[in-house]
């Protein structure tokens, strides 16, 4: 009971007093959001907030949500979850086949209007289900595929990819992983990420895609000038909104290409909830702990 009221609450708080990281509630807010960036030459990944599901009435809706905000859409992208799209609905073996079918039909439409299609990599229960989904359809939708640095499994999965990309176009989003992963320690996984960055450009074709997602202004920098030796068909800087604009802006004074994630919907909990923790603003405060509490709770 407590953590349902916390929970909701919270989500009053993120989209009704603190707006820094959530366009807002519905598609109108973030069409409206994604507005502007474009006319800032910048383009944005749509995100519809929910994630974790274990019952498909949500996961319909989800996919309902993705059909209309796609309808709405000229350009730009967006961004899915195996868990807001049914990884954990029914028993596990259904479960996968169940997501499968509702992934497909959000990316199958987005196709239809020239949509490009990321796909979020969350924790390492889905991250096979995730990594296997990807490399079986890749050659059939134009889609790209999130690898966290937290997970001991991503240099190699970034290994098959980068083969495959010989015969078939490849997106990859290199992250550090706000997800519970494999490693803790912050400098392990800072040093791991850089070299995750690294073997992307140096080890792969020109026609393997590139996208950075980082508030780490060294991992960006070296991406940058990796760029400029290794020239990559596609790359991006990938970022998060609300998150260090000022220096935002200058990469896209410097002609850096930068999309922006645009995450919106009425469950902003989660999502919110991990940005405030990785944050020092937040991180330590009293008056947050009630809700990194409950999402520990909900989500271990």
């Amino acid at each position: 009971m407590l953590t349902s009221i916390i929970r909701n609450f919270g989500n009053f708080l993120f989209l009704k007093v603190l707006k820094r990281w959530v366009a807002g509630k519905s598609a109108d807010d973030a069409l409206r959001y994604c507005k502007y960036l474009n006319n800032k030459k910048s383009t944005c990944m749509i995100s519809y907030l929910g994630e974790h599901y274990t019952d498909a009435a949500p996961v319909f809706r989800t996919v309902k949500e993705y059909r209309m905000l796609i309808g709405r859409m000229s350009g730009n992208s967006i961004t899915i979850k195996p868990s807001q799209l049914g990884f954990n609905v029914m028993a596990k073996k259904d479960s996968e086949k169940f997501c499968s079918q509702q992934m497909l039909e959000v990316i199958s439409c987005a196709a239809a209007k020239n949509i490009f299609v990321w796909i979020d990599m969350e924790d390492s229960d889905s991250a096979e289900f995730t990594v296997k989904f990807y490399r079986k359809y890749i050659s059939k939708y134009r889609m790209g595929i999130c690898l966290q640095a937290n997970l001991h499994r991503t240099e190699k999965d970034l290994a098959g990819l980068i083969r495959i990309s010989e015969k078939q176009d490849v997106y990859v989003r290199l992250v550090k992983g706000i997800y519970k992963g494999d490693i803790e320690d912050r400098h392990e996984l800072h040093v791991k990420f850089l070299s995750l960055i690294s073997i992307a450009f140096e080890q792969s074709p020109k026609t393997f895609g590139i996208a950075i997602a980082s508030h780490h202004t060294q991992a960006i920098e070296l991406a940058l000038k990796l760029q400029e030796e290794y020239r990559k068909k596609f790359f991006e800087i990938q970022v998060l909104k609300g998150v260090l604009p000022g220096y935002y802006e200058n990469l896209r004074s410097r002609g850096v290409k930068v999309a922006e994630y645009v995450p919106y919907g009425p469950d902003a909990f989660s999502y919110s909830v991990r940005r405030a923790i990785k944050n020092p603003s937040f991180s330590n405060s009293i008056l947050f702990a009630p809700f990194f509490d409950t999402y520990r709770k909900l989500y271990g």
